[in-house]
């Protein structure tokens, strides 16, 4: 029975080294959330045949210190049958027998504590690895849900700028837009000239006279200062 335990220990121990030892691909977020779960289901196994373990070891030290402790009293009854006046050899005999029963049960116990207190090193080695495993991959975890929101963030970006780019056109730019403005504008301001330019007023006749009325009267008044004869002036508009 206890053959078949050992060899079931040996072989949860060689699957605990494998999981810490086992090649994956750090880039891939499942993956990597995946062997997390083997390590923390290995571990959590560990601890558990660690407590087994570790109970065994306490149970063989007290078994064999009680052992001890019969081996001394037996050890101490024969030394003092011997020395009585006369000697107990009879008696001495059977506790010697006794202890000769003590010490063949201390030999497989004190093995199968030796054996015991090995595989505890073993699985302080392999607790040692997966751990160390664990933080390893619990930092490579980090640094790949940085990054996925890192580019989530940036596609994101990506797609903002895209749809206003197709908004303003396609790959039209801001001074595309406003070199059109400008252009329909000037347009606009050349036809508003046109159209002013057909409002022009035209000459009123009745203005004329009274303005040519009025510039014959000063003649007159200068020619009459300057002691000039008075005559009739006409005065004929130049025009261009």
């Amino acid at each position: 029975m206890e053959t078949l335990r050992q060899k079931a220990r040996v072989l949860s121990l060689a699957w605990l080294h494998q999981v810490a030892d086992a090649a994956i691909d750090t880039h891939s977020i499942p993956v990597v959330q995946q062997h997390i779960r083997d390590l923390e289901q290995a571990i959590a196994d560990l601890r558990e045949a660690q407590a087994e373990n570790a109970g065994s070891i306490a149970g063989l030290n007290r078994q064999i210190a009680q052992l001890h402790q019969q081996e001394a009293t037996l050890n101490t009854q024969a030394d003092a049958l011997l020395q009585l006046n006369p000697p107990r050899e009879d008696l001495a005999a059977t506790v010697e027998q006794r202890l000769e029963e003590v010490e063949n049960n201390l030999t497989p116990l004190n093995n199968q504590l030796e054996k015991s207190q090995a595989i505890q090193a073993q699985y302080v080695q392999a607790m040692s690895a997966l751990e160390a495993k664990h933080t390893a991959m619990m930092r490579q975890l980090q640094t790949l849900q940085s990054m996925s929101t890192s580019a989530d963030a940036e596609e994101r970006a990506a797609r903002a700028l895209h749809a206003v780019s197709s908004a303003l056109g396609g790959t039209a730019s801001i001074d595309d837009i406003s070199a059109r403005i400008q252009s329909r504008s000037d347009v606009a301001h050349a036809r508003l000239q046109q159209e002013m330019g057909s409002f022009t007023p035209q000459p009123d006749p009745v203005a004329e006279v009274l303005q040519q009325s009025a510039m014959q009267q000063r003649l007159a008044a200068r020619k009459a200062r300057l002691g000039l004869p008075a005559g009739q002036t006409t005065i004929t508009e130049v025009k261009e």
